[in-house]
C-alpha cells in the first residue's frame, strides 16, 4: 500500500494509518496542519482518543463493521487547542497487513452553512424550492411542504403540480415569471393567492433565481413563505427575506450591507479577502468600494446599482477589483434595496463572489473547447482530403500504367511484325520504315509520359530550378510554331498565327522552361481539337526599364472545359475526362507542370473555356534585358542544323561502362557517326580491367554507367580517382551516362568524381557537346 501512502502524502486530505489495536502509526502533514497536532502527538495513539467522546461509539461500530470505501462518516474530531471540527470519512482496510486507513475531509463549514439554512428557515418561516431543469422534478423543504399541506415523504411534485395550488389569476403571473427567469435568469419576488390541498386560502410570497453557466440557465431555485399570518413589520419581512436568500448563496461569498442613510458600510472577513484590503485601510464607507473597482469599471458598476435602487430591482453585476498588492480579480455583486414606508432606499444588502478563478477555467475550457472543435474540423477536412488524394492518385496511377503499357506494346507487336516479316522475307523497304516511324513515335510518347513524371516529381520535391540565360525568344517561337502547323495541317486543321513585337527579340530567362510550357500547351489544343483551327496569339511588351513580358494565348476550337471542370484543371492527379472512353491519350499532369514552371518564372496562366466551343490558354511571362537581334528568324530557321565539329574527334579513344546491351549498341553507334573508337566493358570491374592494363593510357574519356552489376559507376569513379592502381588515368574525364534523370542523381555524380552528366536517352547533338566540353576542359588543366 505504499502507493496510496505517497499519493496522500501532498493532498488536503486526512490521512491516518492504523494497526489491528487503532494505534496510530502513520499520518500525512495535512493532518497535522488541519489539527495542530505533531506527528509525536498523533503517532501511537488510540485513534478514538481523538474523536468527540459522544462520538466514540459510533465511531468504534464503523470500525468494528469494516464499513469500507463505499460508506461515508461525519462525527467530530478534536484539535491539539481542545475544540472540535467536523470530518466526513471513509475506511480503507489493507487485508495483507491488517492495517486500516482513515481518509476524510473538513466539512465544518457546510455543516455551518446547512444548520444555518435550516435555523433560518425554522426562525424565519420561509422554504425553499429548487426544480430540476432536466426532470421538472421540484424540491420542497419541510416548510414549503407544510405550507401545502402535503406529505413530504410521498408527494414528490413536479411543476405543473405546484401550479395547481394557485387560482388562474395568479398561475399566469407564476407562468410569465417562471419563464421570464428559466429564459433570461431575471430572478422575481411575487405575492400571489394560494390555495392548500386542503382548500386554506392563503397569501404566499414567492422568489426565484436562477443559476447561469456559460449564458445557459442550468438550476432555478428560490423561497415559499406564507404572508398569511405575518405580523412582522415590512421592513422587518424584507430583510428577513433577502437575507434567507442570501443565505442559501453565502457559503464562501463576501457578504455587506450599506446604511445608505448614514453612507456606512460593513464588510465581513471574506470580503477583506476577496477585495485584498486589511481592515486598518478599512474607513467604512462607500468610497472605500469605489477606491477598490477596477477604474475602468467603477462607471458601469454604480451605474447598475444605482439602477437596481430607482428601478426596485435585484442587483446583479460582474465587475474588476484592484487589491493592495496589485492583483486584478473578477467578481460577481449581488444586493437588494430596503425602502421605507415612503419608498426611499435606506439600506442595501448584498453579496460579492470572487470569480477570478472560476473565469479561468472557463476561459480556459472554451479555448480547449475551440481548439478541440478547429482540430476535429481540420482533421475531418484532411480526412476528406486525404480520402480524396487516394482516389485520385488511384485513378492517375491506373492511367499511367495504360499510357506506358500502350506504347510498349506497340513497340514490342511491331518489333515482332519486323522479326517474323525479315524472317519470311517478306518485309518491303516501305513497310520497314513505316514500322519504324511507328516505333520512333510510340518510343517518343513513352520518354514524354517518363519526362512528365520526372518532372512533377522534382516539382512536388522542390528540386527543380528555372535559368537565367539569353536566348531568342523569335527563334524558340517560331520553331515550336513551324512544327505543331505541320502537327495542325496532317489532322485536318487550320493554323493561324499572328505576333506583335516579336521582331527578333533577344530575351533573358529560361527557354528550355518557356519551350516545355508552350509544347504542353500547344499539343494539348491539337490533341483536343478534332475540327476547325488552332490560332496562335504571341505579344511581347517591353518595358522602360528594359524588360518585357512576353504574352501567348493559344485558342482552339476543341471541345472545351465545363465550368464544374475548370477549377481542379490545374491539380495534380486531376483530369478533365479519366473515363476509359476518352479519346486524348496523356497523364493529367502537363496542365499542373505547365502552370508550376510559369509561377516559378514569376509570371501567371488562366484559362477561359466552353464546353463544346473551345478553349483559350494564356501565360503571361515576364523577361529580362531585352534585345533586338540583326539576324531574322528567316537566316536562322535556314542555319545549318548538322553542325557538329567532328575534327574534334580525331584519335578519339572512349571506353564505355554499360551492362546494357541495348544501350551499348545505341552508344557504340551513336559515337561511331562522330569517328570516336569505342571499348565496350560490361561493369565496372571490366572498365577497371581495361584501365589497368598497359593500353589503359590510350582512352580520351569514360562514358560510365552508375547502375551495373559487381561494381556500379560510382564505386568505379571513386577506385579510379583515389587508388594509386590507376594513377596514370586518376585525372581521365569521366561522364556519367545514366537513366536517372532527377536533379539529386546529377548532384551525386559529381559528387562521386565524375565530370558531367547525361540522362539517357540521349541524342547526338547532346553527346558531342557534353564530350567537346570535357576534353576541351581538360586539355587546358594539362
Amino acid at each position: 500500500m505504499l502507493s496510496i501512502i505517497k499519493f496522500f502524502e501532498n493532498i488536503d486530505f486526512i490521512f491516518i494509518r492504523c494497526n489491528r489495536n487503532n494505534k496510530i502509526d502513520h499520518c500525512n502533514p495535512f493532518s497535522t496542519h488541519i489539527t495542530a497536532f505533531t506527528s509525536a502527538d498523533l503517532l501511537g495513539k488510540n485513534l478514538l482518543s481523538f474523536f468527540h467522546p459522544d462520538e466514540h461509539k459510533a465511531v468504534t461500530q464503523a470500525l468494528t463493521q469494516n464499513d469500507v470505501n463505499s460508506t461515508y462518516h461525519t462525527h467530530r474530531f478534536i484539535k491539539a487547542d481542545g475544540s472540535f471540527f467536523w470530518i466526513k470519512w471513509q475506511l480503507t482496510v489493507d487485508e495483507a497487513q491488517g492495517d486500516y486507513y482513515v481518509i476524510g475531509e473538513d466539512v465544518s463549514e457546510s455543516k455551518r452553512v446547512s444548520s444555518a439554512l435550516s435555523a433560518l428557515e425554522s426562525v424565519t418561516d420561509t422554504g425553499y424550492w429548487e426544480i430540476d431543469l432536466d426532470t421538472g422534478y421540484l424540491y420542497w423543504s419541510d416548510y414549503v411542504h407544510r405550507i401545502h399541506e402535503t406529505d413530504a415523504a410521498t408527494f414528490r411534485p413536479k411543476l405543473e403540480d405546484g401550479l395547481k395550488f394557485f387560482p388562474p389569476d395568479a398561475i399566469s403571473t407564476l407562468t410569465d415569471v417562471l419563464q421570464k427567469l428559466e429564459q433570461t435568469g431575471e430572478p422575481y419576488s411575487v405575492d400571489l393567492n394560494f390555495i392548500s390541498s386542503k382548500g386554506k386560502n392563503l397569501i404566499v410570497n414567492a422568489t426565484g433565481f436562477s443559476e447561469v453557466i456559460n449564458g445557459r440557465v442550468v438550476r432555478n431555485f428560490g423561497t415559499f413563505k406564507d404572508l398569511t399570518m405575518q405580523k412582522e413589520d415590512e421592513m422587518t419581512r424584507q430583510g428577513l427575506e433577502q437575507r434567507v436568500v442570501l443565505a442559501l448563496q453565502a457559503a464562501q461569498i463576501g457578504v455587506w450591507d450599506y446604511d445608505i442613510v448614514g453612507d456606512r458600510l460593513v464588510w465581513d472577513d471574506r470580503l477583506f479577502e476577496i477585495y485584498g484590503r486589511s481592515r486598518d485601510s478599512f474607513n467604512g464607507i462607500l468610497q472605500d468600494w469605489n477606491d477598490s473597482v477596477y477604474p475602468d469599471d467603477l462607471a458601469e458598476a454604480q451605474n447598475a446599482f444605482l439602477d437596481s435602487i430607482t428601478n426596485h430591482k435585484y442587483f446583479k453585476h460582474e465587475f474588476r477589483v484592484v487589491t493592495n498588492s496589485g492583483d486584478i480579480r473578477s467578481v460577481l455583486g449581488m444586493a437588494a434595496c430596503i425602502y421605507d414606508a415612503n419608498n426611499n432606499p435606506i439600506k442595501a444588502t448584498g453579496v460579492n463572489i470572487d470569480l477570478t478563478e472560476a473565469n479561468q477555467i472557463k476561459d480556459e475550457l472554451k479555448a480547449i473547447s475551440e481548439r478541440a472543435q478547429n482540430n476535429a474540423q481540420l482533421a475531418e477536412k484532411m480526412a476528406e482530403k486525404a480520402k480524396a488524394a487516394d482516389i485520385q492518385k488511384s485513378a492517375f496511377l491506373a492511367n499511367v500504367s495504360h499510357e506506358i503499357r500502350t506504347p510498349i506494346s506497340g513497340v514490342i507487336g511491331l518489333v515482332d511484325m519486323l522479326i517474323e516479316d525479315a524472317a519470311m522475307k517478306a518485309v518491303s523497304d516501305e513497310k520497314r520504315q513505316h514500322y519504324l516511324g511507328l516505333i520512333k513515335n510510340s518510343s517518343k510518347h513513352l520518354l514524354n509520359i517518363i519526362t512528365d513524371i520526372l518532372d512533377f516529381s522534382k516539382i512536388e520535391a522542390g528540386k527543380i530550378s528555372i535559368s537565367s540565360q539569353q536566348f531568342n525568344l523569335t527563334k524558340l517561337v517560331g520553331e515550336l510554331i513551324d512544327d505543331f502547323a505541320h502537327r495542325a495541317t496532317e489532322k485536318g486543321l487550320k493554323f493561324d498565327y499572328q505576333s506583335v513585337g516579336m521582331e527578333n527579340a533577344l530575351c533573358t530567362g529560361d527557354p528550355h522552361r518557356l519551350r516545355q510550357i508552350l509544347y504542353n500547351l500547344l499539343g494539348n489544343a491539337i490533341k483536343f481539337t478534332t475540327a476547325g483551327k488552332i490560332s496562335v496569339r504571341a505579344r511581347l511588351n517591353k518595358k522602360a526599364d528594359g524588360n518585357a513580358n512576353f504574352i501567348c494565348a493559344i485558342i482552339d476550337t476543341g471541345i472545351g472545359i465545363k465550368e464544374d471542370s475548370q477549377g481542379t484543371l490545374f491539380e495534380a492527379f486531376e483530369q478533365v475526362d479519366s473515363s476509359a472512353t476518352r479519346r486524348a491519350q496523356g497523364t493529367g499532369l502537363g496542365l499542373p507542370i505547365s502552370r508550376k514552371l510559369v509561377e516559378l518564372m514569376g509570371g501567371s496562366v488562366k484559362v477561359d473555356s466552353e464546353f463544346g466551343v473551345g478553349s483559350n490558354f494564356t501565360i503571361n511571362v515576364p523577361f529580362g534585358s531585352i534585345e533586338k537581334s540583326n539576324v531574322s528568324y528567316s537566316a536562322m530557321t535556314n542555319a545549318e542544323t548538322d553542325d557538329i565539329n567532328y575534327q574534334a574527334f580525331e584519335n578519339c579513344h572512349a571506353l564505355v561502362a554499360e551492362d546494357n546491351e541495348i544501350n551499348q549498341v545505341v552508344i557504340q553507334n551513336l559515337l561511331d557517326q562522330l569517328k570516336i573508337k569505342c571499348t565496350l566493358a560490361a561493369d565496372g570491374e571490366e572498365a577497371l580491367e581495361y584501365l589497368h592494363s598497359d593500353e589503359g593510357a590510350q582512352y580520351n574519356f569514360i562514358l560510365m554507367d552508375c547502375q551495373m552489376p559487381k561494381l556500379d559507376g560510382f564505386e568505379t569513379t571513386r577506385m579510379i580517382r583515389e587508388d594509386d592502381k590507376y594513377q596514370k588515368v586518376k585525372n581521365i574525364p569521366i561522364i556519367a551516362l545514366t537513366a536517372n534523370a532527377m536533379k539529386s542523381d546529377k548532384e551525386k555524380c559529381l559528387r562521386a568524381g565524375m565530370n558531367g552528366y547525361l540522362a539517357k536517352p540521349v541524342t547526338k547533338a547532346l553527346l558531342s557537346a557534353s564530350i567537346i566540353e570535357l576534353l576541351q576542359a581538360s586539355r587546358s588543366s594539362n
